[in-house]
């Protein structure tokens, strides 16, 4: 009698079944958790006869296979789950989100409590079930050699779906407070990028902006007196001291421009501020920002707060920098300052412009469509070669020359298959950095409020105070909230109707 183990599970042959071990060897490899399932406890599988007490023999390991096969998969249940409404999008989802590495930033978690071995199996088990038969499946699970081809079937039968699934969970997860923003996402957006575009850095005005530099000792005396400037509460000051007595703030050198400044928690949930400073008065600026964050994150933040997480921090960072004006500092400070939250808001926009876009089109259309998008896509090229026949033609009638094209010159592309590869990669966005669409949003939207709100501090000497307890309290307040305490409830209404006018006058 031999005898092979294979991880747990023990197999007994004898001399005469030499020859196909390594078949039952490679089977039992691929589907190893079904058979734990098959053998139960005992974890012991005879290939010749036996008596002997926990060892399930078999005598047609074939047989015994399809047998177990047809047992689990072949059954009312899981004929019930190929009725369950978008399962496919729900388990190409799950895909992508099992084979990416672990990301806090990720829109969605694994949702089926199952190992991969079952997960992948329940896949092929759709697919010949949609393309083959059971008998194809069975014989598929003894080799699994055609897994890719299966899931780009699943790719191609589910993206468009999948995709307005994570659209729609997304705009579930900004409608949970009754977000007027959301209504408005256009009007603000278009907003914002007008507004990012007239002021972001330029390579000349950036080099007018020279900032100057600040030691560790200048940081320290001037975050007191701006503290003290706005009448902030003994418990910032405090909040200040605990961070240095115990080393919670900690700088880093900023390399090629990006800041990466932040508040967060360790690993073992303590409050940190991490600073990326370029050794100027900016960094200051980045301070107030973080410190405010870590102002409002003392108590747990709920998802009421999630859309004006940003807004204290954001409104406290312009007003440093006016307060740095006020000191003595030169006026370009806050030029830059304000130029960087518009790069900023620029940024995010701009990566997010397809999603922004979509989400608008979900919310007044319903699902987006491939045959929309390719239509979008053929309409755009034609765009193109009839401006370039205009132009020839125009040229020609006032007896010019045709000047260069090129620029016109339109490359030969498959539009459908273009269309879908710019749907993975949306979903792909969706899937590694989900979080940072809603944390875009967050940017754009608090940007706006802060403004709003700066806009009334000339007039209103009890604005800095009203943040200073919107700061303090802001796990209980939500957006409608800040909305109504500003008098801002209006402005979204105005905004879009100062938007259609500008349309109509262009």
């Amino acid at each position: 009698m031999n005898k092979i183990r294979i991880k747990n599970i023990e197999i007994y042959y004898d001399d005469t079944q030499n020859f196909k071990i390594d078949y039952i060897k490679n089977v039992i490899n691929n589907n190893y958790d079904l058979f734990l399932s098959m053998l139960g406890e005992s974890k012991k599988l005879s290939l010749t006869p036996t008596t002997e007490d926990g060892v399930v023999y078999i005598s047609d390991f074939d047989d015994a296979f399809y047998k177990a096969v047809n047992k689990i998969f072949n059954n009312e249940n899981n004929k019930k789950l190929l009725d369950t409404p978008d399962l496919l999008p729900a388990f190409y989802i799950e895909y992508l989100v099992r084979k990416t590495p672990s990301n806090q930033t990720s829109l969605v978690q694994p949702n089926f409590n199952i190992k991969d071995e079952m997960f992948y199996s329940l896949i092929a088990y759709i697919y010949f079930e949609k393309t083959g038969s059971f008998d194809d499946f069975v014989n598929y699970l003894k080799n699994k050699q055609d897994m890719n081809k299966i899931l780009e079937w699943l790719q191609k039968e589910t993206r468009f779906d999948a995709y307005n699934y994570l659209l729609e969970i997304t705009i579930n997860y900004l409608k949970q407070n009754d977000f007027e923003f959301l209504d408005n996402i256009s009007d603000i957006t278009s907003m914002i990028l007008m507004k990012s575009i007239n002021n972001i850095p330029t390579q000349e005005n950036e080099k007018q902006i020279e900032l100057p530099t600040i030691t560790i000792q200048e940081f320290d005396n001037l975050f007191y007196e701006f503290l003290k400037s706005i009448n902030a509460p003994k418990s910032w000051e405090q909040m200040y001291d605990d961070l240095k007595t115990n080393n919670r703030i900690s700088f880093e050198k900023q390399v090629d421009n990006p800041d990466h400044s932040k508040c967060y928690r360790d690993d073992n949930n303590i409050l940190r501020i991490l600073i990326s400073t370029d050794g100027t008065i900016k960094s200051f600026c980045s301070f107030v920002h973080e410190f405010t964050h870590y102002v409002t994150m003392q108590d747990a933040v709920t998802f009421s707060q999630f859309s004006i997480e940003e807004f204290p921090s954001i409104f406290f960072e312009r007003i440093s920098a006016e307060f740095l004006k006020n000191k003595g500092y030169q006026i370009k400070i806050m030029d830059k300052v304000i130029k960087d939250r518009y790069q900023n808001n620029f940024d995010i926009y701009i990566n997010l412009l397809p999603i922004f876009q979509d989400i608008q089109s979900f919310i007044k259309k319903g699902p987006i469509l491939r045959t929309d998008k390719i239509e979008f896509l053929k309409n755009q090229f034609r765009i193109v070669q009839e401006t370039k026949e205009k132009l020839i033609k125009i040229w020609k009638q006032n007896g010019k020359s045709i000047s260069d094209l090129s620029f016109l010159e339109q490359p030969k592309i498959d539009i459908p298959s273009a269309v879908d590869k710019e749907c993975d990669s949306l979903i792909d966005r969706f899937i590694q950095d989900g979080l940072l669409v809603m944390n875009g949003y967050q940017y754009l939207l608090d940007t706006f409020l802060a403004e709003n709100v700066l806009k009334k501090l000339k007039n209103d000497p009890t604005i800095i105070s009203r943040m200073i307890n919107i700061t303090n309290n802001l796990r209980s307040i939500n957006l409608q909230d800040i909305l109504i305490e500003f008098d801002m409830s209006n402005s979204f209404s105005q905004l879009k109707e100062t938007h259609n006018q500008k349309i109509k006058r262009l």
